[in-house]
């Protein structure tokens, strides 16, 4: 069985971790020596989360800061490292700006400049990276021009099972790829103005439908929140807020809310993923957890939090008059392919013969969890 030992990052969540850890597979593939433009908090963590991939190109870290010492030791690198193949930009939020600062002998080399989320982040988001097996050229991505004709929104709350029904979906090849397009770490880089924020629009909805011309998201309801804050500030969204923002951005769309019935469960799950930052298990794989206390105030604090965001959820169906497909978790977990059926029908696409979906996703729920649950529900119910 595969143990692995996670570590908290930097990054904003596992989706920037893995954009990351695919940017670097490919590079490895692809180069076998680079420069990494800018010593700063980014460089650090990102070089701790490639540390153990294999194949790595040598890699040299060149400051921007001009100092006298810095300028001594870029003299002794750039002779170090006079075959570099490429520079990468390091930098999640002034890539640009970072950029113009690069040294003239670098520029002189005639290298490429990777400008890694501004030039490779739309592949990502874009396409199905697992089959790609280089880094490609980023001028030879051509983006699908079609809208899709049905759009889906899963409105979910923290560790309702998003993630699993997710990838459940994504594998009928009939809905689309949901997934947090909108999350922390994608509206930060279009926030940072690395990426624009329509051509972001633009290519999701074109390059994450199915070839049925279907597209699906997934947002927590503080996503979502931060989604019409931002994009209701935007001229051509002016005016517009809840359901009918949502219809100007997202052609013909169908709301789906997942819903967990044992909230106590639900919490416990969050508690434990707000300190492991660890959010996802995949089958044969084994977490060695470090030691974790009970807590009853974070764990209320949390369940508070669920019951927070299921409201707002509750209040914008009711507000709009929306009749969203309700999923419920236990349900799901119990018969993926029934409700996977269920939402087929609800998007009115015909289900396969001897359809079945699978995931790579199991339950994370351990002994821990039940003891936490447990505890918790005999302080909090008494």
């Amino acid at each position: 069985m595969l143990r692995k030992s996670r570590k908290k990052h930097y990054f904003h969540g596992y989706l920037q971790q893995n954009f990351i850890l695919w940017f670097w597979k490919l590079t490895s593939k692809s180069y076998s020596q680079v420069i990494i433009f800018g010593l700063n908090k980014h460089t650090t963590e990102m070089l701790k989360l490639i540390f153990n991939l294999p194949n790595l190109p040598k890699i040299v870290c060149i400051s921007e800061k001009k100092t006298i010492f810095n300028i001594f030791v870029e003299l002794i690198k750039r002779i170090k490292f006079d075959k570099a193949q490429a520079v990468i930009i390091s930098s999640d939020y002034n890539e640009l700006s970072l950029a113009k600062k690069l040294p003239k002998w670098i520029k002189r080399k005639k290298i490429p400049v990777i400008k890694m989320y501004k030039d490779y982040l739309f592949f990502w988001l874009g396409i199905n990276s697992e089959k790609i097996k280089q880094l490609p050229n980023k001028n030879s991505f051509k983006k699908i021009s079609e809208t899709p004709d049905k759009t889906y929104i899963i409105c979910s709350s923290m560790r309702s099972g998003s993630t699993f029904l997710g990838d459940l979906l994504t594998n009928t090849s009939l809905l689309g790829s949901p997934n947090e397009h909108f999350g922390d770490f994608p509206m930060r880089i279009i926030k940072s103005n690395v990426i624009n924020y329509q051509e972001f629009i633009r290519t999701i909805l074109s390059c994450r439908q199915s070839s049925n011309r279907i597209f699906g998201t997934k947002m927590h309801y503080y996503i979502f929140q931060q989604f019409e804050n931002f994009f209701s500030s935007k001229k051509e969204y002016e005016g517009f807020e809840g359901s009918s923002l949502v219809d100007k951005i997202f052609p013909n769309v169908h709301y789906i809310f997942l819903t967990r019935k044992d909230k106590i469960s639900q919490a416990v799950s969050l508690y434990k993923a707000n300190n492991f930052k660890i959010y996802t298990l995949e089958k044969n794989e084994h977490i060695n957890y470090k030691p974790l206390a009970y807590n009853f105030k974070l764990i209320k604090q949390c369940l508070k939090k669920i019951e927070f965001e299921e409201e707002g959820w509750k209040n914008f169906f009711k507000n709009n008059n929306i009749r969203p497909l309700v999923i419920i978790y236990e349900d799901l977990v119990k018969d993926p392919t029934q409700t996977c059926i269920k939402i087929l029908n609800f998007m009115n696409i015909p289900v396969p013969n001897n359809f079945k979906t699978h995931s790579k996703f199991v339950k994370m729920f351990d002994e821990l969890s039940q003891e936490f649950v447990s505890k918790f529900s005999g302080e909090y119910l008494s």
